[in-house]
């Protein structure tokens, strides 16, 4: 659960006889009453955070530094993740720090999307106070920009508190909403890997400097898709070394985000519940599903370019509060309902344009929002490594693995065959 999150603004006289750097306090919330953000967030983590941002360990755009930040607070020990707006040249116009304090075993990218939201709307309201001099403090601009912040920072941690309580359908969307998830899945489809080797692997390709295995690997172990199992290791008969010792990771089993047919409401057509008692509506409402799944081939999806646009919707609370009600009714388009914060015609557009949902007139000439595809998360046994795990075990084999660690891979397979998991 998130601590809380504080929006600071970093000031500097460059004029004055003795420079004092100072970081003002521009808007904090907390998720509790025991928590105090800006009291967790010591002036010692702010100069540090700062510096990393500034010292461009937070990526630089156009050399301001602007840019994300995550890591670990010395003093409070807890984790942020942070924005600086960057330098900026020729303007009086002071740099920010948008923050959220977060629990040390958090993972950073459940938060990825909600945080652009968070520093896009907090940038766009102060902004509007220019320099944000002291002179501007009780005037009504300054007033209504905190106002409007204030409500900002009420909805993004109402909107992150919902992020930590995932279902399962949500986890797998993790995997799929991170290149570097999907990596590692690809990775493991191959057979066993000794888990500092996918480490180096993950080093080498670039996808990330400091993995973060443990975060990374949290919702295969909370899908129960992996086991893990240390390996004594074998001696080599010419060197004498020990090799294949280590911890590994075994995929039990595969997962896929893709779309199916609204199964329910295909059943309200063959009730011919409304707007379904309708005939020529009915028949204008089945030909957009079948002029879909014709061409629909969740094969074809090799790089899983809509497996990650599935995965923000499921990753979106409020959309994907709003896709749970279209999944079981239709609704006239002038009474959808408003779910949570969120624009509702923000929402149905970003629906409508990834061919979720559609919009079919009735015989009154009205918009009805109706589902067309519905996206679910599956199980799969991954039969395919029995053939991946036999090559492998040939020593000439591109990156070969021992008998013992193929055994225990193959041990897992057979225990897990059998088992039923459904979302």
């Amino acid at each position: 659960m998130p601590y809380g999150l504080i929006v600071l603004s970093y000031h500097i006289d460059l004029e004055a006889e003795e420079i004092a750097p100072e970081f003002r306090v521009e808007a904090k919330d907390n998720m509790d009453e025991d928590t105090d953000v800006e009291k967790m967030f010591s002036l010692d983590d702010r100069f540090r955070v700062y510096y990393a941002h500034t010292a461009g360990e937070s990526g630089a755009s156009g050399g301001t530094g602007a840019g994300y930040y995550t890591g670990r607070l010395r003093d409070s020990r807890c984790s942020i993740i942070s924005y600086y707006s960057g330098l900026v040249k020729d303007s009086n116009k002071p740099e920010y720090l948008i923050t959220a304090l977060i629990q040390p075993d958090e993972s950073f990218d459940i938060f990825k999307d909600i945080m652009e939201e968070y520093r896009n709307e907090s940038l766009r309201l102060l902004d509007k106070l220019g320099d944000n001099s002291p002179t501007l403090v009780g005037t009504k601009l300054y007033k209504e920009v905190h106002d409007k912040l204030d409500a900002t920072l009420k909805y993004v941690l109402f909107q992150m508190s919902r992020l930590v309580n995932l279902n399962n359908e949500q986890k797998i969307a993790m995997i799929f909403n991170s290149l570097e998830r999907i990596a590692i899945l690809r990775k493991l489809a191959q057979g066993p890997i000794a888990k500092e080797k996918l480490r180096e692997f993950m080093e080498q390709t670039a996808l990330t400097l400091y993995p973060n295995m443990e975060l990374l690997l949290k919702p295969f172990t909370a899908c129960d898709l992996i086991r893990q199992d240390w390996s004594k290791g074998e001696k080599d008969p010419k060197t004498g070394r020990i090799k294949g010792r280590g911890e590994y990771l075994y995929l039990v089993r595969d997962i896929s985000l893709i779309r199916v047919p609204p199964e329910e409401m295909l059943k309200k057509v063959k009730e011919k519940k409304s707007p379904f008692d309708e005939k020529e509506f009915t028949k204008n409402y089945l030909m957009a599903v079948q002029e879909y799944f014709y061409k629909y081939n969740p094969l074809d999806d090799l790089d899983y370019k809509d497996s990650g646009d599935l995965a923000k919707i499921l990753l979106d609370p409020d959309t994907y509060d709003f896709l749970v009600l279209l999944r079981y009714r239709a609704y006239p388009k002038k009474k959808i309902p408003k779910v949570g914060y969120g624009e509702t015609n923000i929402i149905l557009k970003k629906l409508v344009d990834l061919n979720i949902v559609t919009l079919i007139k009735d015989k009154k000439d009205e918009d009805w929002v109706v589902l067309i595809s519905d996206p679910h998360a599956f199980l799969l046994f991954p039969e395919y490594l029995l053939e991946n795990i036999r090559q492998r075990l040939d020593p000439q084999a591109v990156d070969p693995i021992l008998k013992q660690v193929a055994l225990q891979h193959l041990n897992y397979l057979e225990s897990t065959y059998y088992e039923k998991r459904e979302f």
